[in-house]
């Protein structure tokens, strides 16, 4: 055989590490402290670990927990957070899977964690475009092949956004892949269907093909948590999801990404990058263009990773409403003050008084749209005072309008 130095002893000894960075350093490690969570390991700031992670990963980590009420504000394991503790998943898409069983949207859910897990396989890579090789010598001629080229290039270009374009949903690039993928299911019985689907269709076939595998992994581990789940029912091909489902399946997707949501900040009104966002952060970032969001003007959005290329952009964008996020992620939202107008009213399913206020968002505390809440405080002096109007109004109980009146008469 032959041996082929790549490097000398010097640069050897120099310039490489002797040992590889450990993995708990080049990973989230949220799923390892909710799993220590689980097993009623509580204090792991103090843990004795034998390589101990940065602590303030650790500190986001629960933090992120925290957000996917996977931990109470004690930091104290929550019954949603065992639930997740029981997928060998990261937590955010655990969460997912949970929801997804809970508003019958399972199989939906299947493939949008896959494709996050993934990547997208509809993005135009040099694969989709024809190169052309040429042996002439002529500068002329070269320069030729070169323009020819690339207006071909630029037509199919066109084609593939134009067959791309049937699957796509203008409010998440997840909703697209989910088409996508769902088209892909029911239309290939075998591996040599899937390439076929993937040439005629301009996608990833190696992409297409991981995110069914990992579709039917997952479909494994979820019926292993639930007694009345079977894999083969959540991979049988299902139709289209409907308008309702789509709404659902958004919320579901924010419910996992709670604590990667951007804002839209400004537009200045030309332009493909008009649109500018702000993170949680506090980072200015755009959606990528190859978005089906992008150009949309979305106020509120959440999104998979930021790529940094001439800009920093957001990429696996779906569109949410801002008036979503204090049911999907109360421990991000800061009280205000209850409001007056609206009148406070007692909730009678619930046995509550409801009231409304404007909640703040996260670190930079984006005010929210008026939301409907329980009255904080069932103990105290404010809510002992609207619930004896209340209660003397005969909204809890209709006979004390009566002794009201009773009651104006005397004086």
């Amino acid at each position: 055989g032959n041996c082929y130095r790549l490097f000398s002893w010097t640069v050897f000894t120099e310039h490489f590490t002797p040992f590889a960075q450990p993995e708990i350093h080049r990973i989230p490690i949220e799923g390892t402290v909710l799993s220590m969570k689980s097993m009623s390991i509580h204090n792991i700031l103090g843990f004795p670990f034998p390589t101990p992670p940065d602590q303030t990963a650790l500190q986001q980590a629960h933090t992120i927990l925290r957000s996917l009420a996977a931990l109470d504000e004690k930091d104290v394991i929550t019954p949603l957070g065992r639930s997740l503790a029981s997928f060998p998943l990261a937590p955010r898409l655990s969460k997912m899977l949970v929801l997804g069983k809970q508003g019958q949207c399972l199989p939906y859910v299947l493939n949008v964690v896959a494709a996050l897990s993934v990547d997208s396989p509809l993005l135009i890579t040099t694969q989709h475009l024809k190169a052309r090789k040429t042996d002439t010598t002529d500068e002329a001629e070269e320069n030729a092949e070169d323009q020819a080229q690339s207006e071909e290039d630029k037509k199919l270009r066109v084609e593939i956004q134009k067959m791309h374009q049937r699957w796509r949903h203008r409010d998440s690039d997840l909703l697209t892949i989910l088409n996508a993928v769902g088209a892909a299911v029911y239309a290939c019985k075998s591996e040599n269907d899937l390439a076929q689907f993937a040439k005629s269709h301009f996608v990833s076939f190696k992409v297409l093909k991981e995110i069914i595998a990992l579709r039917q992994q997952l479909a494994i581990i979820t019926a292993k948590t639930s007694n009345d789940l079977e894999p083969t029912a959540l991979l049988a091909p299902v139709p289209p999801p409907s308008a309702q489902q789509h709404l659902l399946l958004r919320q579901i997707i924010t419910a996992g990404l709670v604590d990667q949501v951007a804002r839209r900040v400004s537009d200045s009104g030309v332009g493909p990058t008009r649109f500018e966002y702000r993170t949680m952060q506090g980072d200015v970032v755009y959606i990528h263009p190859s978005s089906s969001v992008h150009g949309s003007g979305a106020e509120w959005a959440v999104y998979g990773q930021i790529v940094k290329t001439s800009r920093p952009y957001m990429r696996v964008v779906t569109q949410i409403h801002g008036v979503w996020l204090p049911d999907l992620s109360p421990s991000q939202c800061h009280a205000a003050e209850p409001l007056m107008e609206p009148p406070p009213r007692y909730d009678e399913k619930r046995d509550k008084i409801r009231c409304y206020m404007r909640p703040f968002y996260g670190p930079q505390r984006w005010e929210l749209p008026l939301v409907e809440f329980d009255l904080p405080e069932p103990h105290g002096a404010r809510y002992m005072k609207h619930f004896m109007y209340l209660l003397l109004d005969g909204q809890i109980f209709p006979e004390f309008i009566k002794l009201r009146v009773r009651f104006t008469l005397f004086m």
